[in-house]
């Protein structure tokens, strides 16, 4: 169902655009994380450890994918606040055109490099070849991400946020089923597990795609809509080409941690896996908001209302104060218990050590949620005024401070270093984003009025 969110309550809003995001991306990293932990219980710490050390590749491919339908969203969604129909079609049409090609180009190049990037990770030698077995399957489908997220990020840039919901939920219970056959029946260990999201990624990006194009007519398009239009696919590439290179500078700063963190043996490994799982729960609420803060600030600025565009970041700004608060509580009472749930108990004299890395790492982290909070907030109201590149620059800012903390602080303070990394960069990227979209929103307001 579309959502005009140029009129009416903007905490309302935001907040009932975002819960369905939250709850979808909470069931996604719900499966992410019970995919972790049948690898760590039924198949061995070393395996939990390898799949771990993928992490910064598959964050580069799906955050290349989230980054490009992203900016292509914002692009139909400031076509629907300004209710230009045609446009806001020639955008899905080009969608899905761009969409297709990215996804060529993208998998021949990441599975062609796949190898030399584990091995500049220092990928460690006893879990390499589960590593590659794990990240070869998981790029050769990026088909079913691709998919969902496109036709995902139009309904969202059409103000729907609960239909991505109900296939997101589809996928996480066909992941979790299709895990425990290829793992506990069929005992395909790593590989198993790769394959179980694969195929459950695949099914709901297909099932969400012929779901859309068969109730929404917006998206029931003739063959004029596939035209290409250049101009047009100019600006969408304007915003999603940054949005996407962001996601991508944020993975080479993880892929730079990861390699520090790699040195360190497996035990190091399994911790970071376990803790950063955590940590990519805990994110969801501020990604959630984000997500809605784009949407809305997307759809009022085509409707030319800077004065909600205003209030929808003073809004959002309190949402993030009050989460940074729940988040810090929650993780602090239950971390410890919820690592634990990643570990097999097969080798039970290594856990100690997993635990206490994990402890640095969540500590650090909770003290620090008000500067990612900014981050999603600010990065994303300025992506949807069409600034792609303020937050291209955002993700410079973490990669320096992710890159000096994990080069400079291993060597004298030791996991310390690592589990200091994702804050220092937060903090690092997120007080600049805050001033520089003050600074954006009121020399954009004083031009409207000059114009008009």
């Amino acid at each position: 169902m579309e959502n005009n969110m140029t009129q009416g309550s903007t905490a309302k809003h935001l907040l009932f655009f975002a819960v369905p995001v939250f709850l979808g991306s909470l069931f996604q990293q719900f499966y992410t994380m019970v995919d972790t932990m049948i690898v760590g219980r039924f198949v061995s710490v070393k395996a939990l450890a390898a799949v771990g050390a993928t992490n910064s590749i598959t964050f580069l491919t799906i955050g290349f994918i989230i980054g490009i339908t992203t900016g292509f969203g914002i692009q139909i969604a400031q076509s629907y606040g300004a209710q230009n129909i045609p446009q806001l079609k020639r955008a899905i049409g080009s969608s899905f055109i761009l969409g297709g090609i990215f996804l060529i180009l993208m998998t021949i190049g990441v599975t062609a490099g796949l190898k030399s990037i584990l091995n500049l990770l220092h990928t460690p030698a006893n879990i390499y070849t589960d590593s590659y077995r794990y990240i070869l399957i998981y790029t050769l489908g990026l088909i079913g991400p691709m998919v969902y997220n496109l036709i995902a990020s139009i309904l969202r840039a059409l103000g729907d946020s609960k239909t991505p919901l109900y296939f997101l939920v589809f996928s996480s219970i066909l992941n979790i089923i299709l895990d425990l056959t290829f793992i506990l029946k069929f005992h395909w260990g790593v590989a198993g597990a790769s394959f179980a999201t694969v195929l459950s990624q695949l099914v709901s990006g297909i099932m969400c795609f012929l779901y859309a194009t068969k109730h929404y007519e917006l998206l029931k398009l003739t063959k004029e809509y596939f035209i290409p239009d250049f101009s047009l696919w100019k600006r969408m590439m304007s915003m999603g080409i940054p949005m996407a290179l962001q996601y991508c500078v944020t993975a080479l700063g993880a892929m730079v941690l990861q390699t520090k963190t790699n040195a360190f043996g497996y035990i190091a490994v399994a911790a970071f896996t376990a803790a950063n799982k955590l940590e990519s729960l805990s994110v969801q609420p501020f990604i959630a908001l984000g997500s809605a803060v784009a949407t809305y600030t997307g759809q009022n600025l085509g409707a030319g209302r800077f004065d909600r565009i205003r209030t929808g970041a003073k809004v959002g700004f309190l949402y993030t104060l009050v989460i940074s608060l729940a988040l810090g509580i929650f993780i602090h009472l239950t971390g410890s218990s919820i690592v634990q749930l990643f570990l097999s108990t097969d080798t039970p004299e290594v856990i100690p050590q997993i635990l206490e890395y994990a402890h640095m790492y969540l500590l650090l982290m909770i003290l620090c949620y008000v500067p990612l909070g900014m981050i999603f907030l600010y990065r994303n109201a300025m992506q949807g005024m069409g600034n792609g590149f303020i937050p291209f620059l955002g993700g410079i800012l973490e990669l320096i401070c992710r890159s000096i903390a994990a080069l400079f602080l291993t060597g004298p303070f030791g996991f310390w270093g690592i589990a200091a990394a994702g804050p220092l960069a937060w903090i690092g990227a997120g007080i600049p984003l805050c001033i520089i979209y003050h600074i954006d929103i009121k020399h954009r307001e004083q031009k409207s009025l000059v114009e008009k």
